[in-house]
């Protein structure tokens, strides 16, 4: 089967062809010395178990001015915002307890007037110190609202992975790689910063660990994607090599989310 698909929610068209095999991304081999373990700065927080701290390297900074700047009719700003890390043990990390704190964070840099737009996500690698790295920009992220889709795929009573307590965990219609799963609210529209993510990352403990066994030992990825409702996507790094998507900026790869349902449903 090829298909297009277009993702009614984040716009983005995807290229299915089930005869492209998409290899799964070996994980890096841990540091004979992890860096997070013997990270003495500061925390700017605690709660629960887990610290944030600034980023060693932060992709922004917190100094400069976020206004833009015009050159030749083309625009640029200073990367002004905030890269932070929460992290706990080596050996594992609550995810519950990571969302709040995020939450926290998030809110407590919206009081700098500069700051607009923020992202929170997690590589979980196998092996390595799991972390969660929150980023602040100086411009909105354009939000996306799934919740007509949502609803939608809730009435045809398909394509539903897991129900859990007032959540559930489906694929995505166009997934940007293989097993893209989003887990989200089954009704209402809250926002990230306006509800507790508990119960989201109660699911996610549910379906996390038949994820990495039916996919293997490869890094997934945990992106919190505001929207109306908020969502929490998890990306398998199954990715296949396509000159194609080079080209075109169109993901490719060669499994639906109705093979993909169907094969996590016999784990």
């Amino acid at each position: 089967m090829r298909e297009l698909r277009t993702c009614p929610v984040t716009g983005r068209t995807v290229l299915i062809n089930e005869g492209w095999w998409a290899a799964p991304t070996p994980p890096p081999p841990p540091p004979d010395l992890c860096p997070l373990c013997h990270f003495s700065h500061p925390p700017i927080a605690t709660a629960e178990g887990l610290r944030v701290l600034p980023h060693p390297n932060p992709a922004l900074g917190i100094e400069g001015n976020p206004r833009p700047i015009q050159e030749a009719g083309q625009v640029r700003m200073e990367a002004v915002g905030a890269h932070e890390l929460i992290f706990g043990d080596h050996a594992g990390i609550n995810h519950g307890a990571a969302l709040r704190l995020g939450r926290q964070r998030i809110q407590d840099l919206r009081r700098d007037k500069r700051l607009r737009g923020f992202r929170l996500a997690c590589r979980l690698i196998p092996g390595h110190h799991p972390v969660w790295q929150l980023w602040a920009f100086p411009f909105e992220l354009r939000p996306s609202a799934p919740a007509s889709w949502r609803d939608h795929q809730l009435e045809a009573g398909k394509n539903v992975l897991h129900r859990g307590e007032g959540t559930l965990a489906m694929p995505a219609w166009a997934p940007r790689v293989p097993f893209e799963l989003w887990l989200l609210r089954d009704q209402g529209r809250a926002g990230f910063e306006a509800e507790d993510p508990s119960n989201i990352a109660e699911l996610l403990t549910k379906i996390l660990p038949a994820l990495q066994q039916r996919v293997g030992a490869v890094p997934i990825d945990l992106v919190v994607e505001e929207g109306e409702p908020w969502r929490l996507e998890l990306l398998p790094a199954l990715k296949g090599d396509s000159l194609l998507e080079a080209a075109t900026g169109i993901p490719v790869h060669g499994t639906s989310p109705e093979a993909a349902l169907q094969f996590l449903r016999q784990s």
